[in-house]
């Protein structure tokens, strides 16, 4: 899988689980901050498949904030399960 398509399917995923988008396509948390398209393919391809158990470090460099990791998490599992 590539970061882009990644990229993809975790917005897919995250309309079908009730995330908010913004007119910006990006993915709102439940605590209001966002991820951005670009830092899901930072992180899938500094990581890959192993994203979603990257630590905290990792996630930051990418630019999710600490809010959004479980967010990121539990929709990012979805998508590596499912494609």
């Amino acid at each position: 899988m590539t970061k882009k398509r990644f990229a993809e399917l975790f917005l897919k995923e995250a309309k079908k689980n009730g995330a908010t988008i913004t007119k910006k396509g990006n993915i709102k948390c439940p605590n209001g901050k966002n991820i951005s398209i670009k830092k899901l393919e930072a992180i899938f391809g500094l990581e890959g498949k192993k994203c979603v158990s990257a630590q905290s470090k990792i996630l930051k460099q990418s630019g999710i904030q600490p809010c959004c990791f479980i967010h990121f998490r539990y929709i990012g599992e979805i998508v590596l399960k499912k494609y």
